[in-house]
């Protein structure tokens, strides 16, 4: 018994020396990890203190460069080698917007870049480690910049909330990006004799005003000149943008030759809101207008009802149309659509009128038949009494008139088929001709 307690005793002793050495190991490892973090903390802290200073320190060596630089603002860059000056611009598309059929414009939303090279700005070897500084809409008035303008534009408008969008990015060897962000409404000769099944092909035009081709010499930027937001088309309602490209318009003038580049941007028209706005109403219309040849042409109230409420609706939807369009000398092709079906309507309606001129007819010479006196009864010996042959004469006629179809009858009938055939070779025939070019 006391060799057993022996042995436990031993036992818990080194079981608690064990613990006691763990513990002392884990708390050590623990104060070593302190340290460690600690020390990287310090370091890293250290490290962008370092960073930002050095930053700092090369922003205030291009800002003594700059202040310290006799730069004349007047002066293109080039001027001093006769070399005219290069700039390249590019443009990238925060939203397109408001395609005005009426006013024949357009409306974007653009960042406007021009990248040229001022050999006078190159700070190379006069900053230590500075590759190229960032600098705001201050400076924009301390160094030369293209004097470009939109020579189509209606209306600009350059955005200052909350300070003016303007960078300007100054690179070592003298490269400069001036960057701006501008809201501008362009002029766009539409051409709308396929309307609504048209493309529109809208152009921004950008030229210097005052330096000549011998001055400044513009061009697009190489590689992609124009980019577009992801949903920089999603404000058009009624187009959808199929295409760009970018070009030379250089112009002549009195005062001499000026660089010009433009940017075409093409849209095609969404012809769904008038296929089932327009369209589809009126082939609708056109129909019931046919109705009538189904109806009895002595029911004369219904028929002159749908006659001139067909008319009414053609002739108001037509007037609906072209209340959204300009005023144009040329014939569109909604236009050859209200058109056509006015006729037809029209036509319907004429048509009435020939059959109850012929209804008319008919019962006045069925009246005159009726009423005609029986010769035989005049001749001697006969008396004005009706023989029975008159009699049947006269219970056979209406027979005979159920038989066969009066003129007015055939003219209903014929109409039918005539007026649907027609009109359904006039929409063969139209939606030929317009749809291939959509």
């Amino acid at each position: 018994m006391f060799r057993c307690d022996l042995h436990l005793s031993r036992d818990w002793s080194q079981t608690h020396h064990f613990m006691e050495v763990m513990a002392i190991i884990t708390t050590t490892i623990s104060v070593v990890l302190v340290f460690v973090a600690t020390g990287t903390l310090f370091v890293a802290n250290g490290t962008a203190t370092n960073s930002s200073q050095d930053e700092f320190r090369e922003m205030q060596e291009f800002l003594n460069f700059l202040s310290a630089l006799q730069y004349d603002t007047r002066i293109r860059p080039g001027l001093d080698t006769g070399n005219p000056t290069l700039v390249n611009v590019s443009m990238h598309f925060n939203f397109i917007a408001d395609l005005s059929d009426v006013s024949m414009d357009f409306t974007i939303n653009i960042f406007l870049r021009q990248n040229w090279n001022d050999p006078r700005l190159a700070f190379a070897g006069n900053t230590s480690g500075l590759d190229s500084v960032t600098l705001g809409d201050s400076t924009r008035n301390d160094i030369w910049v293209p004097d470009l303008y939109f020579m189509n534009e209606k209306n600009s408008r350059f955005h200052t909330v909350t300070t003016p969008n303007r960078m300007i990015i100054i690179s070592a060897n003298g490269d400069i990006m001036y960057s701006q962000r501008l809201t501008e409404t362009l002029s766009c000769a539409f051409n709308l004799a396929n309307f609504p099944m048209d493309k529109q092909a809208c152009r921004i035009n950008i030229e210097s005003y005052a330096y000549n081709i011998n001055n400044l010499v513009l061009s697009w930027k190489e590689t992609d000149p124009l980019s577009f937001a992801k949903d920089a088309g999603r404000n058009l309602a009624d187009f959808t943008l199929m295409g760009t490209t970018t070009g030379d318009c250089s112009t002549i003038y009195p005062s001499g030759g000026y660089t010009c580049i433009y940017a075409e941007m093409s849209f095609r028209r969404d012809l769904n809101y008038y296929l089932i706005q327009v369209y589809a109403p009126s082939v609708v219309v056109v129909l019931l207008s046919f109705v009538n040849f189904w109806i009895d042409p002595t029911a004369v109230p219904a028929r002159t009802t749908i006659g001139i409420i067909t008319i009414l609706t053609i002739s108001t939807q037509s007037v609906s149309v072209q209340s959204g369009l300009p005023r144009v000398s040329y014939v569109k092709a909604i236009d050859v659509w209200n058109s056509v079906c006015l006729v037809f309507v029209m036509a319907s309606m004429l048509e009435y009128a020939v059959v109850n001129f012929l209804l008319r007819r008919k019962k006045a010479e069925d009246v005159k038949e009726l009423t005609k006196p029986d010769e035989a009864s005049e001749l001697p010996g006969h008396s004005s009494t009706p023989s029975e042959s008159s009699w049947v004469g006269v219970k056979t006629s209406p027979l005979i008139h159920c038989a066969k179809r009066t003129p007015a009858e055939m003219v209903d009938y014929t109409s039918r088929y005539l007026f649907i055939s027609a009109f359904f070779l006039f929409n063969t025939v139209y939606w030929s001709v317009y749809l291939p070019s959509y």
